[in-house]
């Protein structure tokens, strides 16, 4: 088993039970989707983290990630094999522009890209399945994930 394995492994699995509480909890994934949407409107962070991921240069980066790591991250760490069809951000594009610029007026924020967001080391590939229920649990909690 490889370090990554062993490392992610216990996450993967409380990430599970935090996703079967809030499932009971939330009146599910399009009552956290309008509310996110309400929230992206918002918020300068958000709106950018957005155009981030709409451009090209995010579409290269991810295709390449998943060229070289084509399984699930999340997937073989429970020991299971699945293709990888995504590629999600450990640490949040939200988080990384909050952290590097704060205080800045939104039209700096519009223009900025934070450094980490193209880091292969912050860029796991995933599957639909587990990205979808990574990224509803960093919708409602706010926090990171991994």
């Amino acid at each position: 088993m490889a370090i990554e394995e062993r490392l992610l492994r216990p996450l993967f699995t409380a990430w599970e039970g935090i996703a079967q509480r809030l499932r009971q909890r939330c009146g599910g994934r399009a009552q956290s989707d309008k509310v996110y949407e309400r929230q992206r409107a918002r918020c300068p962070y958000l709106a950018r983290a957005k155009a981030i991921r709409s451009g090209a240069r995010w579409r290269k980066k991810s295709e390449a990630c998943r060229r070289r790591h084509p399984l699930c991250a999340a997937c073989k760490a429970k020991g299971r094999t699945t293709e990888a069809t995504e590629v999600d951000h450990i640490i949040r594009l939200v988080t990384l522009l909050k952290q590097q610029f704060g205080g800045a007026p939104p039209h700096i924020i519009a223009k900025r890209t934070p450094m980490g967001a193209f880091d292969d080391a912050n860029l796991p590939s995933l599957c639909r399945t587990c990205h979808n229920q990574k990224s509803a649990l960093e919708r409602v909690t706010g926090d990171a994930i991994f």
